[in-house]
């Protein structure tokens, strides 16, 4: 009775079930195991049993056992629709947030992208194009407020350096070249 404690309907068909058991105990089986206790009424006592005098009390138990069966079932019936509508919703939350967690991760992995890696790209490649010779290569980034920036920054005044050094030593070398050429039309 205590499985069953949430639902009144059922309670009371157990309590009817329980009554007619009483009523079969009393009125059939108790009067007829006192008859067959004394040998000069058991042939009376057997005499219950043949006239069917339980009969009706088993038929009676039988349909409230058949009600109360129906009834568990139907109601373990509504009760797995309801748990299988819940597990769907719950495989559904999973996956919705699966699919949200994906989203979120690939936001990230383009938000990074776009602010460390590209960046990095740029800065990697102007310092390459400055390392094979080319001038005026404008360094990329240098506007930026972050260490991307310092970086750009001191590489784009290093550049400079390099590119006036460079300039300087092309004109030591065309002054050298002057030089020796005068010296050389002197010693002629």
């Amino acid at each position: 009775k205590s499985l069953t404690k949430d639902n009144s309907a059922q309670q009371a068909r157990l309590d009817g079930i329980k009554e007619t058991a009483t009523a079969w105990h009393s009125d059939v089986t108790e009067p007829a195991i006192a008859l067959a206790r004394d040998p000069a009424t058991l042939a009376q006592g057997q005499g219950f049993e043949k006239a069917g005098k339980g009969k009706r009390y088993m038929d009676e138990f039988r349909a409230k056992m058949a009600e109360f069966r129906n009834a568990e079932a139907s109601l373990l019936a509504t009760r797995s629709a309801a748990l299988s509508a819940s597990l769907r919703g719950i495989v559904l939350t999973i996956i919705l947030s699966g699919v949200a967690n994906l989203v979120v991760i690939m936001g990230i992995v383009f938000g990074v992208s776009k602010i460390i890696v590209r960046p990095i790209t740029s800065l990697t490649s102007a310092m390459e194009r400055v390392a094979k010779g080319e001038d005026g290569v404008k360094v990329p980034g240098a506007e930026r407020n972050d260490e991307l920036g310092a970086m750009s920054r001191a590489f784009e005044s290093n550049a400079i350096r390099v590119a006036a050094l460079a300039e300087r030593q092309k004109e030591l070398e065309a002054s050298a070249a002057e030089q020796r050429k005068a010296a050389m039309l002197r010693l002629a």
